[in-house]
Protein backbone atom coordinates (compact mmCIF):
# COMPACT_ATOMS: atom_id res chain seq x y z
CA UNK A 1 0.00 0.00 0.00
CA UNK A 2 0.94 3.42 -0.64
CA UNK A 3 1.47 5.80 2.36
CA UNK A 4 0.08 9.36 1.27
CA UNK A 5 3.51 11.11 1.34
CA UNK A 6 4.51 8.66 -1.20
CA UNK A 7 1.42 8.54 -3.15
CA UNK A 8 2.22 12.24 -3.28
CA UNK A 9 5.17 12.24 -4.52
CA UNK A 10 4.37 9.77 -6.90
CA UNK A 11 1.29 11.98 -7.85
CA UNK A 12 3.24 15.40 -8.21
CA UNK A 13 6.50 13.95 -9.70
CA UNK A 14 5.93 15.08 -12.52
CA UNK A 15 4.61 18.30 -12.53
CA UNK A 16 6.91 19.22 -9.98
CA UNK A 17 9.76 18.54 -12.06
CA UNK A 18 8.82 20.06 -15.03
CA UNK A 19 7.72 23.53 -13.13
CA UNK A 20 11.43 22.92 -11.41
CA UNK A 21 12.82 22.88 -14.80
CA UNK A 22 10.58 25.92 -15.99
CA UNK A 23 11.88 28.25 -12.79
CA UNK A 24 15.46 26.86 -13.53
CA UNK A 25 15.10 27.56 -17.24
CA UNK A 26 13.50 31.10 -16.49
CA UNK A 27 16.71 31.99 -13.91
CA UNK A 28 19.17 30.63 -16.81
CA UNK A 29 17.43 32.96 -19.61
CA UNK A 30 17.49 36.12 -17.22
CA UNK A 31 21.03 35.42 -15.87
CA UNK A 32 21.89 35.43 -19.68
CA UNK A 33 19.67 38.97 -20.75
CA UNK A 34 21.47 40.73 -17.69
CA UNK A 35 23.91 42.74 -19.10
CA UNK A 36 27.85 43.18 -18.44
CA UNK A 37 28.87 46.87 -18.02
CA UNK A 38 30.37 45.87 -21.48
CA UNK A 39 27.14 45.44 -23.20
CA UNK A 40 25.44 48.68 -21.85
CA UNK A 41 28.52 50.63 -22.84
CA UNK A 42 27.72 49.62 -26.36
CA UNK A 43 24.10 49.92 -26.05
CA UNK A 44 25.03 53.63 -25.05
CA UNK A 45 27.48 53.51 -28.41
CA UNK A 46 24.29 52.36 -30.57
CA UNK A 47 22.06 54.79 -28.76
CA UNK A 48 24.65 58.18 -29.47
CA UNK A 49 24.64 57.13 -32.79
CA UNK A 50 21.20 56.91 -33.75
CA UNK A 51 20.20 60.00 -31.08
CA UNK A 52 17.50 62.87 -32.38
CA UNK A 53 17.83 64.35 -28.98
CA UNK A 54 19.95 64.38 -25.50
CA UNK A 55 16.79 63.14 -23.96
CA UNK A 56 17.51 59.88 -26.33
CA UNK A 57 20.76 59.16 -23.77
CA UNK A 58 19.38 60.35 -20.03
CA UNK A 59 18.38 56.91 -19.13
CA UNK A 60 22.12 56.22 -19.76
CA UNK A 61 23.64 58.38 -17.33
CA UNK A 62 23.28 58.99 -13.73
CA UNK A 63 20.19 60.76 -12.11
CA UNK A 64 21.45 63.97 -11.43
CA UNK A 65 23.65 64.78 -14.69
CA UNK A 66 20.03 63.42 -16.52
CA UNK A 67 18.06 66.26 -13.90
CA UNK A 68 20.49 68.70 -14.71
CA UNK A 69 20.78 67.85 -18.79
CA UNK A 70 16.87 67.94 -18.82
CA UNK A 71 16.87 71.66 -17.03
CA UNK A 72 18.80 72.74 -19.57
CA UNK A 73 17.59 75.50 -22.04
CA UNK A 74 15.83 73.65 -25.53
CA UNK A 75 18.29 76.63 -27.56
CA UNK A 76 21.45 74.31 -26.10
CA UNK A 77 19.75 71.09 -26.85
CA UNK A 78 20.81 71.37 -30.83
CA UNK A 79 24.22 72.94 -30.00
CA UNK A 80 25.47 69.67 -26.97
CA UNK A 81 23.80 67.24 -29.78
CA UNK A 82 26.20 68.40 -32.40
CA UNK A 83 29.03 68.44 -30.14
CA UNK A 84 28.04 64.85 -29.30
CA UNK A 85 27.86 63.81 -32.87
CA UNK A 86 31.32 65.24 -33.26
CA UNK A 87 33.03 63.39 -30.97
CA UNK A 88 31.45 60.15 -31.38
CA UNK A 89 33.02 56.52 -31.52
CA UNK A 90 32.10 54.26 -33.15
CA UNK A 91 33.17 50.44 -33.63
CA UNK A 92 33.61 50.25 -29.92
CA UNK A 93 35.81 47.27 -28.81
CA UNK A 94 36.41 46.33 -25.53
CA UNK A 95 39.67 45.16 -24.63
CA UNK A 96 39.34 44.89 -20.70
CA UNK A 97 36.68 45.20 -18.13
CA UNK A 98 37.92 45.67 -14.80
CA UNK A 99 36.01 46.10 -10.77
CA UNK A 100 36.90 49.88 -9.73
CA UNK A 101 35.43 51.76 -7.03
CA UNK A 102 31.73 51.27 -7.18
CA UNK A 103 31.40 49.88 -10.41
CA UNK A 104 33.69 48.84 -13.61
CA UNK A 105 36.37 50.66 -15.89
CA UNK A 106 36.19 49.50 -19.16
CA UNK A 107 39.05 50.40 -21.51
CA UNK A 108 38.58 50.63 -25.38
CA UNK A 109 39.09 51.24 -29.09
CA UNK A 110 37.45 52.36 -31.94
CA UNK A 111 37.09 54.98 -34.90
CA UNK A 112 35.92 58.61 -33.95
CA UNK A 113 32.71 58.85 -37.05
CA UNK A 114 33.81 62.60 -37.70
CA UNK A 115 37.51 62.21 -38.12
CA UNK A 116 37.60 58.85 -39.26
CA UNK A 117 40.56 57.84 -37.25
CA UNK A 118 41.18 55.05 -34.58
CA UNK A 119 41.35 56.28 -30.86
CA UNK A 120 41.99 54.84 -27.75
CA UNK A 121 39.50 55.44 -24.52
CA UNK A 122 38.23 54.64 -21.13
CA UNK A 123 35.28 54.70 -19.36
CA UNK A 124 33.18 54.26 -15.51
CA UNK A 125 30.27 52.69 -15.71
CA UNK A 126 28.63 52.56 -11.98
CA UNK A 127 25.24 50.76 -10.74
CA UNK A 128 22.42 53.71 -9.44
CA UNK A 129 19.27 51.76 -8.40
CA UNK A 130 19.76 48.22 -9.69
CA UNK A 131 20.67 49.65 -13.36
CA UNK A 132 23.99 50.20 -15.35
CA UNK A 133 25.13 54.10 -15.73
CA UNK A 134 27.73 55.99 -17.72
CA UNK A 135 29.84 58.15 -15.29
CA UNK A 136 32.39 59.08 -17.45
CA UNK A 137 34.02 58.30 -20.84
CA UNK A 138 36.99 59.69 -21.98
CA UNK A 139 38.15 59.38 -25.66
CA UNK A 140 41.38 61.78 -25.74
CA UNK A 141 44.14 59.11 -25.65
CA UNK A 142 44.36 59.96 -21.54
CA UNK A 143 45.42 56.94 -19.67
CA UNK A 144 42.66 55.25 -17.61
CA UNK A 145 42.46 56.25 -14.15
CA UNK A 146 44.40 54.75 -11.31
CA UNK A 147 44.16 55.29 -7.44
CA UNK A 148 45.81 57.91 -6.06
CA UNK A 149 48.48 57.86 -4.39
CA UNK A 150 47.16 59.29 -0.88
CA UNK A 151 46.74 58.05 2.68
CA UNK A 152 42.94 56.57 3.11
CA UNK A 153 42.21 58.81 6.26
CA UNK A 154 43.70 61.96 8.22
CA UNK A 155 43.24 61.85 11.75
CA UNK A 156 43.88 65.24 12.84
CA UNK A 157 41.11 68.26 12.26
CA UNK A 158 42.12 70.74 9.72
CA UNK A 159 44.41 69.10 8.32
CA UNK A 160 45.04 67.42 4.75
CA UNK A 161 47.31 65.30 2.64
CA UNK A 162 47.94 65.18 -0.89
CA UNK A 163 49.00 67.31 -4.26
CA UNK A 164 48.33 69.62 -6.71
CA UNK A 165 49.97 70.24 -10.01
CA UNK A 166 49.70 73.13 -12.53
CA UNK A 167 51.41 72.71 -15.97
CA UNK A 168 54.65 70.49 -14.12
CA UNK A 169 54.65 72.70 -11.14
CA UNK A 170 53.95 70.86 -7.49
CA UNK A 171 52.76 72.31 -4.54
CA UNK A 172 51.55 69.83 -1.41
CA UNK A 173 48.10 70.14 0.08
CA UNK A 174 48.31 70.18 3.86
CA UNK A 175 45.31 72.07 5.27
CA UNK A 176 41.35 71.57 5.36
CA UNK A 177 38.23 74.03 5.85
CA UNK A 178 34.92 73.68 5.15
CA UNK A 179 31.43 75.66 5.76
CA UNK A 180 27.87 73.93 4.67
CA UNK A 181 24.85 75.14 2.99
CA UNK A 182 21.79 74.39 1.33
CA UNK A 183 22.34 72.05 -1.92
CA UNK A 184 22.36 74.09 -5.13
CA UNK A 185 20.47 71.32 -6.96
CA UNK A 186 18.03 70.11 -3.60
CA UNK A 187 17.12 72.90 -0.74
CA UNK A 188 16.02 69.69 1.63
CA UNK A 189 19.68 68.34 1.56
CA UNK A 190 23.18 69.99 2.22
CA UNK A 191 26.25 71.30 -0.11
CA UNK A 192 29.67 71.48 1.34
CA UNK A 193 31.76 73.84 0.30
CA UNK A 194 35.77 73.10 1.14
CA UNK A 195 39.22 74.54 0.61
CA UNK A 196 41.91 72.53 0.64
CA UNK A 197 45.33 74.73 0.96
CA UNK A 198 49.36 74.78 1.35
CA UNK A 199 49.42 77.48 3.76
CA UNK A 200 46.71 77.60 6.95
CA UNK A 201 43.68 78.88 5.04
CA UNK A 202 41.78 82.24 6.65
CA UNK A 203 38.51 82.64 4.83
CA UNK A 204 38.75 86.80 5.84
CA UNK A 205 41.71 86.75 3.87
CA UNK A 206 41.06 89.20 1.11
CA UNK A 207 44.11 89.26 -0.41
CA UNK A 208 44.18 85.29 -1.18
CA UNK A 209 44.60 86.31 -5.11
CA UNK A 210 47.60 88.40 -4.12
CA UNK A 211 49.06 85.50 -2.28
CA UNK A 212 48.38 83.25 -5.66
CA UNK A 213 49.75 85.62 -7.82
CA UNK A 214 53.01 85.75 -5.61
CA UNK A 215 53.05 81.91 -4.95
CA UNK A 216 52.65 81.72 -1.24
CA UNK A 217 49.08 80.35 -1.26
CA UNK A 218 47.56 77.59 -3.59
CA UNK A 219 44.23 76.11 -3.25
CA UNK A 220 41.73 73.95 -4.24
CA UNK A 221 37.65 74.75 -3.53
CA UNK A 222 35.19 71.91 -3.78
CA UNK A 223 31.66 71.95 -3.98
CA UNK A 224 30.19 68.79 -3.08
CA UNK A 225 26.71 68.37 -3.36
CA UNK A 226 23.71 65.78 -1.57
CA UNK A 227 25.09 62.38 -3.32
CA UNK A 228 28.38 63.10 -2.72
CA UNK A 229 29.23 64.51 -6.08
CA UNK A 230 31.72 67.10 -6.66
CA UNK A 231 29.40 69.99 -8.77
CA UNK A 232 31.86 71.99 -9.34
CA UNK A 233 35.97 73.04 -8.39
CA UNK A 234 37.73 76.38 -8.15
CA UNK A 235 41.44 75.57 -8.41
CA UNK A 236 43.80 78.44 -7.71
CA UNK A 237 47.55 77.93 -8.38
CA UNK A 238 50.32 80.34 -9.62
CA UNK A 239 51.23 77.84 -12.25
CA UNK A 240 47.56 78.85 -14.03
CA UNK A 241 48.48 82.10 -16.93
CA UNK A 242 45.29 83.61 -15.09
CA UNK A 243 46.29 81.98 -11.58
CA UNK A 244 43.05 80.49 -11.13
CA UNK A 245 40.76 77.42 -13.55
CA UNK A 246 37.25 76.85 -13.53
CA UNK A 247 36.85 72.64 -13.77
CA UNK A 248 33.59 70.57 -13.61
CA UNK A 249 32.09 67.52 -15.14
CA UNK A 250 33.52 63.97 -14.87
CA UNK A 251 36.40 63.44 -13.72
CA UNK A 252 36.25 64.35 -10.43
CA UNK A 253 35.82 62.10 -7.49
CA UNK A 254 35.00 62.26 -3.90
CA UNK A 255 34.75 59.35 -1.43
CA UNK A 256 33.18 60.33 1.58
CA UNK A 257 34.74 59.20 5.04
CA UNK A 258 32.46 61.43 7.59
CA UNK A 259 29.83 64.07 6.76
CA UNK A 260 28.94 66.54 9.19
CA UNK A 261 27.76 67.96 11.24
CA UNK A 262 31.01 68.92 12.78
CA UNK A 263 33.61 68.04 10.16
CA UNK A 264 33.75 66.40 6.52
CA UNK A 265 36.33 64.01 6.17
CA UNK A 266 37.01 62.16 2.70
CA UNK A 267 39.46 61.66 -0.42
CA UNK A 268 39.03 64.00 -3.42
CA UNK A 269 40.75 63.89 -6.92
CA UNK A 270 40.95 64.13 -10.65
CA UNK A 271 41.05 60.16 -12.14
CA UNK A 272 44.25 61.39 -14.16
CA UNK A 273 45.39 65.18 -15.26
CA UNK A 274 43.00 67.18 -17.90
CA UNK A 275 44.03 69.75 -19.91
CA UNK A 276 41.99 72.85 -20.58
CA UNK A 277 42.72 76.15 -22.84
CA UNK A 278 46.27 74.78 -23.30
CA UNK A 279 47.29 73.79 -19.70
CA UNK A 280 47.44 70.14 -17.45
CA UNK A 281 46.38 69.88 -14.16
CA UNK A 282 45.71 67.56 -11.23
CA UNK A 283 45.22 67.43 -7.59
CA UNK A 284 44.14 64.82 -5.24
CA UNK A 285 44.03 64.75 -1.31
CA UNK A 286 42.60 62.86 1.78
CA UNK A 287 41.23 66.03 4.40
CA UNK A 288 39.63 66.16 7.52
CA UNK A 289 37.73 69.79 7.42
CA UNK A 290 35.95 71.37 10.28
CA UNK A 291 33.08 72.99 9.37
CA UNK A 292 32.40 76.82 10.25
CA UNK A 293 29.97 77.59 12.09
CA UNK A 294 27.57 80.76 11.09
CA UNK A 295 29.00 84.08 11.65
CA UNK A 296 32.62 82.73 11.95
Amino acid sequence: MRTGSSFLRIRLGIPVLVGLGIILAASLWAQKQAQSPSDFYLSYVAAAEKMKGVKDILPYVPADQAAMMSKMPKEFDKEMLEAIKKELVTDVKIQKESPYQDGYLLEMTGTQKAASKKVTGWAKIIKENGSWKLAKDDWSGTPPPAPPKIPATVAESGKAVGEFTVNGQSVKLLYAYATAGPDSFDKTKTEYKVTISDAPWNPKDYGANDKVKAGTLHYVELSIGGKNQIYGTMLYHRGFENGFMSSAGGGHTFEAEKLGPDFIAGRAYLEGPQSAAGQTFYYAATFRAPIAKSGK
